[in-house]
């Protein structure tokens, strides 16, 4: 049979597959479902377990730390800092309200919140962050491994799904003019409103702050105590909207993270009014005088919760009556001392409340937190010194408890920042150092504070220097020399008090020992440096200064640092050396008004002479005050025969120096010349 040509193109399959068929609707999403039903599953179970986790297993008052925690270390300011210090207040709410006997917890947030609340040093976040931190370790350690090994994956996923939530942040991003100030007496009136326990007055006043500062670059955290404010007024949905706008507008992780935390607390709120009614209901029913003290103190802790201080005052005082006598009785007015003193600003009542219950209680523990809760709050009222003798006291009599090294710890505190006597706090942490070497506090004194106070009185030390004073700054370095002997900057400082003096072996001894202990520190490089030059000694000067800007600074003080090399070299006679650096220190400093000064006197000695003439008046711009701008500008305008604005800037600075006879002679030779060329 003869071969013949199929007149179409025969149909290649591939092995073990058929024709290709439609695949249906139904049948695509069988296949799909197939695929991912197994990770799909485990991750709805995944939120479901963290969504209940959040719900029933985390430690909120923990977590109140950690966002404190995090908004303290981050902040560069005290303002940035104190704008979340309600949240320690939250977190003490827990604390008090809970079945916990833990004085010691308490009394180190109380040690926070007040800090915060009262700080005007920035050196007092290393102390607020120190106390939290232990706090964290402990609060962690009581939670056991599995807890907190839940509580750090629980954290992560926060913070990715908030890395998530800022990705629309950065897309929606616009330049925008923030008002850098707000009505500062408006804003501290919400704060003692809310301090009093009015939040409907404290909400008003944020109301009214929101609406004439809408740029106000803290804006957010307004609407964080505004939102806060709303939740205890039971405006729950208000709250909940301010709270929801701070998570997707705010770049700030402990903003977010504490609005997130007051979102999740506003359920809470909900359910415990549910738990309230439902107690209020059981009461009616009870008759044993035992169950219906219990109940009212609980009945007491709830509206605590729900913000609500009166009832609260209420209920804590009839199951303080129901049994008097018994350690209830006495928890139930430490309840009401508290929440007179924490949110209802009667300071007095609460300290007759506590002072009554450390009397008359039989434990220990009760009358320890008593008498302490006595010493903060004498501190709040600014009697510091009452405060501190109170604190020595329960130190004392409580030396083995951590209140009582705590208490050790705030006498010296109060010393330090409110009495500001730093002899008498270093003699308090000195002998908190000496009972208990090995404990937080005295590590932290020792790492911290007292470089701390060593910084003060260094800088008290160049106010004196920068007066003129010299014998009072030789004084007060050595005083920091005492507080902290290892720190290098008293030693640099002393030595520039001593060359100022021209004593430049005593001088020489000093800055020599500051550059010992402290090899890379620029500042003490810098004035090892200045020393140098006092002394006439100009390539040292040169050698140690340019060290100096190799370990870094800021940049005012690299413009110093450069206009300090400009001088030098301007004085050896290379004016296109110092005229560089004193362009790198007005790159540094744009308002370096004695750097645009030199510049100019060096533009001058190259012929110059309008660049010079620009410098002078730059710097004029830049300070009213400036001698040496005034007349060196008046010079230049009196070269180029501009009369008239050379008799101007000779006046302006007869005005700064009255006695500058150059002046004088100056005005008149401008007078001769005008009348010549009339």
């Amino acid at each position: 049979m003869p071969l013949t040509a199929h007149t179409k193109r025969p149909s290649i399959h591939k092995r073990g597959r058929g024709p290709k068929e439609r695949v249906s609707a139904k049948k695509f999403v069988l296949i799909f479902l197939k695929i991912v039903y197994k990770p799909l599953i485990t991750l709805i179970c995944v939120i479901v377990f963290f969504t209940i986790y959040n719900a029933t297993l985390v430690d909120h008052s923990l977590e109140s730390l950690m966002i404190s925690l995090e908004s303290t270390t981050e902040a560069t300011t005290l303002e940035e800092a104190q704008g979340l210090e309600f949240l320690i207040k939250f977190a003490m709410m827990r604390e008090v309200v809970s079945a916990k006997d833990n004085s010691e917890m308490l009394a180190n947030m109380e040690f926070v919140h007040n800090a915060l609340h009262s700080a005007t040093k920035a050196d007092q976040l290393n102390d607020v962050n120190f106390v939290i931190r232990d706090m964290v370790k402990d609060k962690q350690s009581q939670r056991g491994v599995f807890l907190s090994f839940l509580d750090g994956i629980n954290r992560r996923v926060a913070k990715g799904a908030q890395f998530v939530q800022n990705i629309p942040k950065f897309m929606a991003i616009a330049p925008q003019i923030a008002t850098t100030t707000v009505d500062e007496e408006l804003l501290r009136g919400a704060i003692s409103y809310e301090e009093a326990g009015d939040f409907a007055k404290a909400a008003a006043v944020y109301e009214d702050l929101l609406e004439r500062y809408p740029d106000y670059k803290n804006i957010l955290l307004i609407k964080l105590r505004l939102g806060w404010g709303y939740q205890q007024l039971g405006r729950y949905d208000e709250a909940k909207r301010l709270f929801g706008e701070v998570v997707k507008t705010s770049f700030n992780a402990s903003e977010v993270a504490a609005a997130q935390q007051l979102i999740g607390g506003i359920d809470e709120l909900k359910s415990l009014v549910g738990k309230k009614e439902a107690l209020l209901k059981r009461i009616e029913i009870l008759t044993d005088k035992n169950e219906i003290q219990e109940a009212y103190f609980a009945l007491g802790s709830l509206n605590g919760m729900l913000f609500d201080f009166i009832a609260a005052e209420e209920a804590f005082q009839k199951s303080a009556d129901i049994i008097p006598g018994n350690m209830l009785s006495y928890r139930a007015r430490f309840s009401i001392g508290w929440v007179y003193y924490k949110f209802r600003s009667k300071l007095e009542e609460a300290k007759a409340i506590f002072e009554e219950v450390a009397r008359a209680s039989p434990d220990e523990n009760m009358a320890m937190a008593c008498e302490y809760q006595v010493a903060d709050i004498l501190q709040k009222q600014g009697r510091s010194k009452e405060a501190a003798e109170h604190f020595r006291q329960i130190s004392e009599k409580y030396g083995e408890e951590a209140i009582g090294t705590l208490s050790k710890f705030r006498e010296g505190y109060a010393y330090l920042y409110d009495l500001n006597d730093p002899e008498a706090a270093k003699r308090v942490f000195d002998a908190l150092r000496e009972k208990e070497p090995s404990s937080n506090l005295a590590v932290h004194y020792e790492a911290n504070v007292l470089p701390a106070m060593a910084k003060r009185s260094v800088l008290e030390g160049f106010e004196e220097l920068e007066a003129g004073d010299y014998l009072g700054a030789i004084k007060t370095f050595n005083k920091a020399i005492e507080l902290y002997k290892d720190y290098g900057r008293a030693h640099i400082s002393l030595g520039v008090a001593y060359a100022e003096l021209k004593r430049f072996d005593m001088a020489i001894a000093a800055a020599e020992e500051g550059i010992r202990l402290s090899p890379n520190d620029p500042y003490v490089l810098a004035n090892f440096a200045y020393i140098h030059a006092l002394n006439n000694q100009f390539d040292d000067a040169l050698s140690y200064f340019k060290k100096a800007l190799k370990q870094g600074g800021s940049p005012e003080f690299q413009a110093t640092v450069y206009f300090n090399i400009g001088y030098i070299i301007l004085i050896k006679g290379d004016l296109d050396s110092a005229m560089e650096n004193y362009k790198k220190a007005i790159e540094n400093k744009s308002d370096f008004t004695d750097a645009h000064v030199n510049l100019g006197f060096v533009y001058w000695q190259k012929g110059m002479y309008q660049e010079a003439i620009g410098s002078f008046e730059k710097a004029t711009y830049m300070s009213k005050d400036s001698l040496e701008a005034h007349y060196n500008l008046g010079v230049g305008y009196l070269i180029i025969g501009e009369y008239e604005k050379a008799e101007r800037e000779f006046i302006a600075a007869k005005e700064i120096m009255p006695n500058f006879k150059e002046i004088d002679t100056r005005l008149s030779e401008i007078a001769r010349l005008k009348a010549k060329s009339q």
